[in-house]
C-alpha cells in the first residue's frame, strides 16, 4: 500500500506500521512530510528512505516522550532529515532553534539583535548636572544626577545625586 498525496506530488510506501492507531497516523503524517521533501529535492532515490525515516523518527520521539509532532511549515527540516543531515535519534534532542526553518532562524537572530540593542540602549545612563542640589560632605552645589528605577515598577524611580567634587 502507499500514501498518496494530491496530484503531481510522489507516492512512498506506507511506514510500517505498530498496531497502535495513532502511533501509525503519525508514522504516515511523517512520510507525507517527508516525501515533499523528495519533490523539493529533485531526488527520486531518496525516495525508498521515506517509509524508513517516518517510522524511526516516530519509534525515536515515542521512547523519548511517549509521542510526536508535525510542523508542516518547515520544509528545511524535512530536507535535512531526507538528506541524513539529521538522524531520527538526534532529532528529539535537538532545540527549538535547531529545529527551526532558516527563515525562522534569521528571524530569531533579529529578535536576538534588536533586543540586544535595546537592552545597550537601556544601559546608557543619562545624567545630568545641576546647581540645585547641595553635596552633604563638602556643601558644594557642583552636582550630577541621574534617575534610575530601583524598586518595583509600580513605585517612582530614585534620583540619585552625586558631588562633582568628591563623588559623595
Amino acid at each position: 500500500m502507499t500514501l498518496c498525496l494530491p496530484a503531481g506530488h510522489i507516492t512512498a510506501p506506507k511506514p510500517k506500521l505498530t498496531g497502535d492507531p495513532t502511533r501509525d497516523k503519525c508514522r504516515q503524517l511523517f512520510a507525507e512530510s517527508l516525501i515533499l521533501a523528495v519533490g523539493e529535492l529533485n531526488e527520486g532515490d531518496l525516495e525508498q528512505d521515506v517509509a524508513r525515516i517516518a517510522a524511526e523518527i516516530e519509534d525515536a520521539m515515542f521512547s523519548q516522550n511517549g509521542g510526536v509532532t508535525k510542523d508542516s511549515k518547515n520544509p528545511d527540516l524535512r530536507a535535512r532529515m531526507l538528506q541524513g543531515v539529521h538522524t531520527p535519534q538526534e532529532l528529539i534532542t535537538l532545540s527549538s532553534e535547531e529545529l527551526a526553518s532558516a527563515a525562522r532562524q534569521q528571524e530569531n537572530e533579529k529578535i536576538r539583535e534588536w533586543a540586544l540593542f535595546e537592552a545597550e540602549r537601556g544601559k546608557q545612563m543619562k545624567e545630568a548636572t545641576t546647581d540645585q542640589f547641595q553635596c552633604g560632605k563638602c556643601k558644594e552645589r557642583k552636582t550630577r544626577y541621574f534617575q534610575m528605577q530601583t524598586r518595583s515598577a509600580d513605585e517612582v524611580g530614585s534620583s540619585i545625586i552625586m558631588s562633582l567634587c568628591n563623588g559623595h
